[in-house]
């Protein structure tokens, strides 16, 4: 019996899901553990607003993404890169239903932290992985839909916190120059930072 071929970017699709529904599944506890803090952290600051849909998909997303970057230092594109069409058509809907923020400020921020975080990449290669320069997009147009003051003080959080982490495993004798920090969780991190701190 002869079995027609698999189209080849289903087969690529296919094979990208089940690798990460492989990483997902033993981390799962973890990943719905924060996520059900997101969750909690995006109800508290927009209650019924309707920007709540893209920040508590945001909050999910960001669950993910930042357990499986600290156990295996990766952030894979089937997690990143559907946040930007999805960020874009909910934070639009929130805008045209008259939350308090602007989409054309998202994308612009979003854009300039990417080329920011890109050019660190470019400068110093294996410091920065392409992976936390679409991350750093990501955050940047939910961020910057709320106010450029939003996205800068999540970059800028996380860099700090990830340079404060580096330096107590550097003090500790834990790490050494050639140790690769994951920097995904801190930028997630210094986005919750953000909102919190912003959120008056």
């Amino acid at each position: 019996m002869s079995h027609e071929p698999r189209h080849p970017i289903r087969a690529e699709l296919q094979g990208r899901g089940q690798e990460l529904r492989a990483l997902i599944v033993p981390l799962r506890q973890r990943i719905a553990a924060l996520a059900i803090i997101g969750l909690a952290v995006a109800c508290w600051r927009w209650g019924a607003s309707s920007a709540l849909p893209a920040f508590a998909c945001l909050a999910i997303n960001f669950a993910a993404l930042g357990v499986i970057d600290v156990r295996h230092h990766r952030l894979p594109d089937l997690l990143v890169l559907p946040a930007f069409p999805v960020g874009t058509v909910l934070l639009g809907f929130a805008s045209a239903a008259g939350a308090t923020g602007s989409l054309p400020r998202g994308v612009a921020a979003a854009v300039t932290t990417m080329a920011a975080l890109g050019l660190l990449a470019i400068g110093r290669p294996g410091g920065l992985g392409l992976g936390d320069v679409k991350l750093g997009g990501i955050i940047g147009l939910h961020l910057g839909w709320l106010s450029w003051s939003h996205a800068v003080l999540a970059i800028a959080t996380g860099f700090v916190l990830a340079g404060l982490w580096s330096a107590a495993l550097y003090a500790t004798g834990r790490a050494n120059t050639r140790t690769m920090i994951a920097l995904g969780p801190f930028l997630i991190t210094g986005t919750g930072a953000a909102v919190v701190l912003l959120s008056g």
